[in-house]
């Protein structure tokens, strides 16, 4: 079972992104067999990888064969592919794994021990889990936001709703309607009420 530990090294010992492994190379082969077999960490990479080229080809080809097959069934769970928040979108093979994984661990707040043990498959999974926990984060900031300015908004403003407030990058994917009109002067009218009841309370003090 290829975990998400084994490719945070993998990446951290090849210096490329998980996506550009090929399972023919016999130095990528090589590297995540050494990050994946060597538990016992007495070897540096150079004296393991000298030792397996010479007296073990055909348990690297066995282990290449293995892994390509494990590659091939985690990407039916479509592997991500957004980039760090502010950087341009990159193709799938060129995102670093080890930039999603600590973007799970530390938006996530999961722990970072049961996150680097989880199989590689639950990657795509946890990290949607994350981006639909901070877009619905960022939404319920943006309405309470948009209903506590409300009063100080002109009514003829002509916006209605937190969406046409503070538009999100993610509004367009989901394309929700938002708050109606009749509930945003509802809020209004709530929000007006209480500024006047507050003003008259700091009057009377």
């Amino acid at each position: 079972m290829l975990r998400l530990r084994d490719i945070l090294m993998w990446e951290a010992l090849s210096g490329k992104p998980f996506g550009r492994l090929n399972g023919q190379d016999m130095d990528d082969v090589l590297m995540l067999m050494y990050v994946c077999k060597n538990e016992s960490r007495k070897y540096t990479y150079r004296v393991w990888s000298e030792v397996y080229r010479k007296y073990q080809q055909a348990a690297v080809a066995k282990f290449g064969r293995e892994i390509s097959e494990d590659i091939a069934y985690c990407g039916q769970f479509q592997a991500p592919t957004q980039p760090p928040r502010g950087e341009e979108k990159e193709s799938a093979e060129d995102v670093y794994y080890t930039q999603v994984i600590g973007r799970v661990m530390t938006d996530g707040g999961m722990d970072s021990e049961w996150v680097l043990e989880q199989p590689f498959e639950m990657l795509p999974i946890l990290a949607k889990m994350v981006e639909e926990h901070e877009e619905r984060r960022i939404e319920d900031s943006r309405f309470w936001a948009f209903i506590l300015t409300a009063p100080y908004r002109k009514a003829d403003s002509g916006i209605r709703t937190p969406e046409k407030w503070l538009p999100m990058p993610f509004d367009k994917k989901k394309k929700k309607a938002g708050i109606t009109d009749a509930e945003a002067d509802e809020a209004r009218r709530i929000f007006a009420q209480w500024a006047e009841e507050e003003a008259k309370k700091q009057q009377a003090n």
